[in-house]
């Protein structure tokens, strides 16, 4: 019985250009969460009600995290004044003035589409 072997040369240049198509989709991504980061925080800063200013002066993005095991990214929207929930899911004395949601919503099919784009980069 004969041995049957196979030999890939050129491995190197496989690996290299793997990992630079890794780099460029995992900086694409990236750069769509912060994209739709900040469409999120410019359509909720237009809507939030606004009495002093404070509460729309917080919505600020986050950092853009990256899982380097999964490769996923994630990004986040916060607005840090203490009554920023209230005003977004209402109380039992105040009928809710969603900001936020709404803003989320409006820019999900950008993202995806943002998303699409990046996994072809």
């Amino acid at each position: 019985m004969s041995a049957v072997q196979i030999k890939i040369t050129g491995q190197a240049g496989v690996n290299q250009k793997l990992v630079a198509i890794l780099s460029r989709r995992q900086k694409a991504l990236v750069d769509a969460v912060q994209e739709t980061q900040a469409l999120v925080v410019n359509d909720a800063t237009l809507v939030v009600p606004v009495k002093t200013g404070f509460l729309r002066n917080s919505i600020k993005p986050g950092k853009v995290e990256v899982d380097a095991r999964t490769g996923s990214a994630e990004g986040t929207v916060t607005a840090d004044a203490e009554y920023a929930s209230f005003v977004e899911l209402g109380t039992s004395r105040q009928r809710a003035q969603p900001y936020m949601i709404p803003a989320v919503m409006k820019n999900r099919n950008v993202f995806n589409r943002l998303l699409k784009a990046a996994m072809n980069a």
